[in-house]
């Protein structure tokens, strides 16, 4: 997703389940059979990603330092809200990432069972929130598909606001 895009959505669900950039990936993931073992971002992905996946590794190398979720911003507004955050060294950061990607390994390896995202049922159902140039009034839009999650999304990033 384009960042200008990106900083536009409020909110994105799928079947009702607010999700970020990283549960979209995840669900799409599950369509294909795939499992997320280990991430790292910052606190708020580590966040999103054991809340949708209990048993992910997850290293967190940075915080945003501005409190809430922007909700109320317009655009121009929430994208220097979110220019602040504090961060790991990068060394440290480095090691962090090292140790939590071989921990995961290490965990897949002996259970990769414990790794499953509970697929969602169809029939999908897309639901973006777009900010718009008002102040607390969005752009929503909403895509469906009776079997198919990846194309309920490829809808929503081809009907995305320019």
């Amino acid at each position: 997703m384009d960042v200008v895009a990106a900083i536009r959505i409020v909110d994105q669900r799928i079947n009702g389940i607010s999700v970020g950039e990283f549960g979209m990936s995840v669900f799409m993931g599950v369509v294909m059979g795939i499992q997320p073992i280990f991430g790292s971002g910052d606190l708020a992905f580590c966040k999103e990603a054991a809340a949708l996946c209990p048993e992910i590794v997850t290293v967190s190398v940075k915080e945003g330092v501005i409190p809430g979720s922007g909700r109320e911003c317009l655009t121009e507004e929430y994208r220097e809200r979110n220019t602040a955050a504090i961060h790991l060294h990068p060394h440290e950061a480095r090691r962090r990432i090292y140790e939590g990607a071989c921990e995961a390994a290490r965990r897949f390896v002996s259970a990769p069972e414990a790794f499953s995202v509970r697929p969602l049922e169809a029939p999908y159902t897309i639901e973006i929130d777009y900010r718009t140039d008002a102040r607390s009034v969005y752009d929503c839009r909403r895509y469906q598909h009776p079997s198919d999650l990846i194309a309920a999304l490829n809808q929503s990033w081809e009907d995305r606001p320019q």
